[in-house]
């Protein structure tokens, strides 16, 4: 895929990553934004560590109470309790399975990564906002939906990692609050939104069929999506490129 200039203004290009978070997130430090602000808009990635590090880098802009949480991690099943340092086990990211370490400031918005209590509208891809951290639970209010503005109080739960690819001879147990800071997500965690302000991060290109497809198209309007792309993807006239995943054969 090319984006030139003449199909993509340049007020709608950056290559610097701080530069698309001042794009989609203008005058995030100011205090008291309504919940309507972060619920409109968000940054785009193909890979969980992008997404991170972005999450990290629009954190470090706002003030307020900040709280670090770390996960209880062990061994699940019988076994040796002692055969994998403490330290080996908190290294181990897998898919689904929040992070060893979360550094959140109140006013932060979150999203639900596990269905939790439906009665209670905390399920999967709900999107709420931090309004204080407390040691045994994060106290949040509902961002949107039916439940809008509904305060809540999320425990931590117990992830165990889905193991299908034998990479290790063991199953991870993670005691972990279950959710994650959402100014940025992954293109698939994006599917059947609509969001007001997009930004996408191609630090590098998408890598599965339709994923580049997902990111572009969760705005109305052209106007309402700004790209962030590696400056080696811009050629000598401008242009920048990027790959576009497509799995020909389901055309066949």
């Amino acid at each position: 895929m090319s984006v030139s200039e003449h199909e993509s203004d340049d007020d709608r290009r950056t290559r610097n990553v701080n530069a698309l978070i001042d794009a989609v997130y203008p005058g995030v430090e100011g205090a008291d934004l309504p919940d309507e602000y972060f619920v409109n808009r968000a940054i785009l990635a193909p890979t969980n560590a992008s997404v991170r590090r972005i999450n990290e880098l629009v954190a470090e802009r706002l003030s307020g109470e900040t709280r670090e949480y770390r996960s209880n991690d062990s061994l699940d099943g019988p076994g040796d309790p002692n055969l994998f340092e403490t330290e080996f086990l908190n290294s181990l990211n897998f898919s689904g399975m929040p992070p060893q370490k979360m550094v959140i400031k109140a006013g932060t918005p979150i999203i639900m990564i596990r269905n939790l209590n439906s009665n209670e509208g905390l399920c999967n891809g709900t999107r709420l906002r931090v309004v204080s951290l407390r040691e045994k639970c994060i106290d949040a209010t509902i961002m949107s939906g039916t439940r809008r503005g509904q305060r809540v109080f999320i425990p931590r739960i117990v992830f165990l990692s889905d193991n299908e690819d034998k990479e290790f001879p063991f199953t991870l147990r993670r005691k972990k609050f279950p959710v994650v800071p959402v100014f940025a997500m992954t293109i698939n965690k994006a599917q059947g939104q609509s969001i007001h302000n997009v930004g996408v991060y191609l630090k590098s290109p998408v890598f599965v069929h339709g994923q580049l497809y997902v990111a572009l198209s969760r705005v109305t309007s052209r106007k309402a999506i700004k790209i962030a792309i590696d400056s080696r993807a811009f050629d000598d006239s401008g242009a920048a490129h990027t790959k576009n995943i497509v799995y020909r054969e389901i055309f066949q």
